[in-house]
């Protein structure tokens, strides 16, 4: 389940999620997390996170609290993986405004969003490092 386990109610989403997994089944969750230690993405994290109101997010990994008061599954590994996209600028304007709550804001905000992200676009292509987060489970 990539970049969505956040949005769900936990304890309902894994007992629906264990009900449909074959015994011996696995669960894994991924998160894409932009990689902070680099300006560019520091920068965009400024941009966007007021904007982020009241939408769940993976950062403060709340995910694990329901994963973690379950005895549906088991705890199978975790890796992290370092990664790069590259884009031009008008690609790093469609990445941050397909972020799903900059998607939903009205689009006055979203051009303003759009441009100041693109204002940070100093050459091209551009290299946006990533972390990815990968979290395996078992079912029990």
């Amino acid at each position: 389940m990539a970049e969505a386990f956040h949005w769900f109610n936990g304890a309902s989403a894994l007992s629906e999620i264990r009900r449909v997994l074959r015994l011996g089944g696995g669960l894994g969750l991924i998160w894409n997390r932009r990689d902070k230690r680099y300006p560019l993405q520091a920068a965009i994290d400024e941009i966007i996170r007021p904007c982020r109101g009241r939408a769940p997010g993976h950062e403060r990994d709340q995910w694990r609290e329901p994963m973690m008061a379950s005895a549906l599954f088991d705890p199978a590994g975790e890796r992290q993986f370092s990664h790069e996209q590259t884009v031009d600028v008008e690609g790093l304007v469609d990445r941050v405004l397909s972020i799903s709550f900059i998607a939903t804001l009205r689009d006055d905000e979203r051009a303003t969003v759009a441009d100041r992200v693109r204002a940070l676009a100093d050459q091209t292509p551009i290299t946006l490092p990533y972390r990815t987060d990968v979290f395996l489970f078992r079912r029990r």
